[in-house]
């Protein structure tokens, strides 16, 4: 679980180094060195080769100055040292720095640290092999935007190179073009064709693949827009028609009410306009055709009705 103690507590200040508190070495390192060999090449050379040691040449046998014989000069590179070891011991918190409390050098103290936070040269070279597997596998996920891409590869190739893994200006390129979705085989040709990778820094290859990035962002945009107009067009013309065919049925149940009145005034029901529709379609029907079938008379004779069917 990580700490919520920050990684750098008193990073931004031009005096004092950046604290570790045991996270994140690989950063810590990089800029730790930076201000190092911002207060002085010499401070930084005490870290990585070791301190210096006054000597002088007797009868061709390089012998150890005593303290005594020490010159100016002497004095002043042998104290590079002492500047050194307290930057790193500054810069660390508790358990850091009771980790190297007893080392008597700035070297010592930096060895002690990589050691212990990347590991000896074999664990160095099977966290190299994960890593540089996983560089191969590097590619862009559905929904990554180009800063996105640009954090995620930084980050790995930043580990890597903490490792001793190094890399051309070239490689780096062809890796970020090579990584990209399908949709981007277009700008990928373009800036194949008229650029040298090789001249090209990588900053410069994120720059252009953003810009490329925010003109596909504002068509996407400006297409969204565009139907969005078209869906509305269509939702109010469909509208109309609906207010269109609603009037029409509605002057056809007029016209029933008017030829088969069924029930009136705001009792009638919706049972009678039913049967209003189905008069007035019947009404309007075409008559059958005579299929043979007899007719009938109606009469009146004597004052009583009959009726008189043909053949009966």
């Amino acid at each position: 679980m990580a700490s919520a103690q920050p990684v750098f507590r008193d990073g931004g200040s031009g005096n004092k180094p950046p604290c570790f508190v045991g996270e994140h070495y690989d950063f810590w390192k990089i800029r730790m060195q930076a201000f190092l060999e911002a207060q002085g090449e010499e401070i930084w050379d005490a870290v990585e080769n070791g301190p210096f040691i006054p000597t002088t040449v007797v009868n061709n046998v390089v012998e150890t100055k005593v303290k005594a014989s020490w010159t100016d000069d002497d004095k002043r590179k042998v104290l590079f040292d002492k500047k050194a070891k307290n930057l790193l011991q500054s810069a660390l918190g508790m358990d850091e720095f009771f980790r190297i409390s007893q080392c008597k050098t700035a070297k010592e103290i930096w060895d002690t640290l990589e050691v212990t936070h990347e590991g000896t040269t074999e664990v160095k070279r099977s966290k190299l092999n994960t890593l540089s597997q996983e560089y191969e596998m590097f590619r862009m996920q559905p929904g990554d935007t180009i800063l996105d891409l640009q954090k995620r590869f930084s980050h790995l190739t930043n580990h890597l190179m903490a490792l001793g893994k190094t890399f051309t200006n070239d490689e780096l390129n062809l890796k970020v073009l090579r990584s990209l979705t399908r949709a981007w085989q277009p700008k990928v040709t373009a800036i194949s064709e008229k650029k040298s990778l090789s001249k090209m820094s990588l900053a410069a290859l994120f720059g252009k693949l953003q810009e490329h990035e925010m003109e596909l962002d504002q068509l996407e945009r400006h297409e969204g827009r565009e139907n969005k107009v078209r869906t509305l067009a269509l939702k109010t013309k469909a509208r109309d028609y609906d207010s269109d065919d609603e009037e029409s049925q509605s002057e056809k149940v007029d016209e029933c009410k008017t030829h088969n009145p069924v029930g009136s005034g705001p009792g009638a029901t919706q049972a009678g306009l039913l049967v209003n529709l189905i008069l007035h379609a019947i009404s309007r029907a075409p008559p059958t055709p005579d299929d043979g079938a007899p007719s009938e008379t109606v009469g009146r004779v004597d004052g009583e009705d009959f009726v008189d069917y043909p053949g009966v």
